[in-house]
């Protein structure tokens, strides 16, 4: 039987997969690699790991990690930049302007870096792929904004991964992550980004306050009294603060998505990421979910939302990116895309929900 611990670990395993970033180009300690030359990758429940381009990238990522790894070099095309391993997914991108600058290892390292390029690879077959004129770069300032990307299947979750690095989160200090992972897991663990999905998760056999205080208690070391205290004030803060005593399955599937919000504010995010957090919900649970994430939005959360709730697109994301077969289709204020779509496939997707 599984503990807390547990779980705790293999949970932090799948965020450490699903949301590491891109790392700034501070360098390795190893003077075997070229600085000129490095590229991120991540994967397998590893945070974040710079290696030289080529054979000797492909040696490091052996060594360190006990993996095979085979690179494709094809003249400037989004393929070089695809990490093949053996029986497992990488998400990789370069270091460079663009695709050809990753060949070269040119490229403005100094300024931020736009999301081109990027692949998300599973054994030889590439799911989605953001082509390297595809510049994303206004999504990358995103402190204190709300943006909601769409549609389904289109590899918003990718993007949403990688759009933190203006956003002053804790990986981006770490200097020497071929030697720092565990400092990377420490990163997650002090809260500073807070992942939330359609499927809330919350302890089964722990009752709501309990869920809401684990993490506090455990991970950042508040004491019991200022944990609960502190927790009551976030469940009164999502309208569920008389369920406190009960456990989860006495409570609906909204209150549920609701505390589960609260676990994540209990941890003091700098940036929440909310995955389809509505999908699971019946409809008139859905509106008690989203009212939350408004008013979080109000308050100046940052928030990326991945979701279908076009409504709430509107009426709480300070930018809406459209997204349709793993490209960045357009992008524009919530009035400018639901007035007036510039994209052909925008204007086909807003007319079918104004048909249904």
């Amino acid at each position: 039987m599984r503990g807390p611990r547990t779980v705790r670990t293999r949970i932090l395993g799948v965020l450490l997969a699903a949301f590491a970033v891109l790392l700034g180009a501070t360098g390795c300690a190893d003077p075997g690699y070229d600085r000129t030359q490095q590229y991120f990758i991540a994967g397998g429940g590893i945070a974040g790991i710079y290696f030289n381009y080529g054979d000797q990238y492909a040696q490091a990522l052996h060594r360190e990690l006990g993996i095979n790894v085979s690179v494709s070099e094809t003249n400037g095309s989004v393929d070089n930049l695809q990490r093949v391993a053996s029986g497992r997914a990488l998400l990789g991108f370069a270091q460079a302007d663009t695709a050809a600058d990753a060949i070269t290892g040119t490229g403005s390292f100094d300024t931020p870096l736009p999301l081109r390029a990027i692949a998300r690879v599973y054994d030889e077959s590439v799911q989605v792929v953001v082509p390297a004129d595809s510049d994303v770069r206004e999504i990358a300032d995103l402190a204190g904004r709300t943006v909601s990307l769409g549609s389904a299947t289109s590899g918003v979750q990718v993007i949403a991964s990688r759009v933190l690095t203006a956003s002053g989160v804790a990986p981006d200090r770490i200097e020497n992550p071929a030697l720092g992972l565990d400092e990377s897991i420490a990163a997650l663990r002090r809260g500073e980004i807070a992942a939330f999905f359609w499927s809330f998760n919350l302890f089964a056999h722990l009752t709501i306050l309990v869920n809401v205080t684990l993490g506090p208690i455990k991970v950042h070391g508040v004491g019991r009294e200022q944990a609960e205290r502190e927790a009551m004030e976030l469940l009164a803060r999502v309208g569920v603060d008389k369920q406190a005593s009960k456990l989860p399955a006495q409570l609906s599937g909204g209150q549920q998505q609701r505390v589960a919000i609260a676990r994540s504010l209990a941890m003091h995010p700098k940036v929440m990421l909310f995955d389809e957090p509505t999908s699971a919900l019946d409809p008139e649970m859905i509106n008690e979910v989203l009212d939350v994430m408004v008013g979080l939005a109000k308050e100046g959360m940052t928030m990326i939302v991945v979701t279908h709730e076009m409504g709430f697109a509107r009426r709480a994301a300070d930018r809406v990116v459209f997204m349709a077969d793993g490209q960045i289709v357009e992008q524009a204020t919530p009035e400018e895309f639901f007035t007036n779509p510039q994209s052909t496939r925008a204007k086909d997707f807003l007319s079918k929900l104004i048909t249904n």
